[in-house]
């Protein structure tokens, strides 16, 4: 699914902007896909799990 362009969650460029600061905060990692070079792969880190862990726990 072509996330960019969901126009319901944010402008491409607010979301690549977004999607910058994920990354500069360490929340997520970028991985281009291995068989077209257009698609990238999300990927949520350790750190990003152990946050919502934490988020959970608080909610519950």
């Amino acid at each position: 699914m072509e996330v960019i362009y969901l126009s319901e969650i944010g402008s491409p460029a607010t979301l690549h902007k977004n999607l910058k600061i994920l990354v500069s905060s360490k929340l997520i990692e970028i991985y281009p896909d291995k068989n077209d070079f257009r698609v990238k792969k999300i990927v949520p880190t350790k750190l990003a799990v152990e946050r919502l862990k934490e988020l959970d726990t608080f909610l519950k």
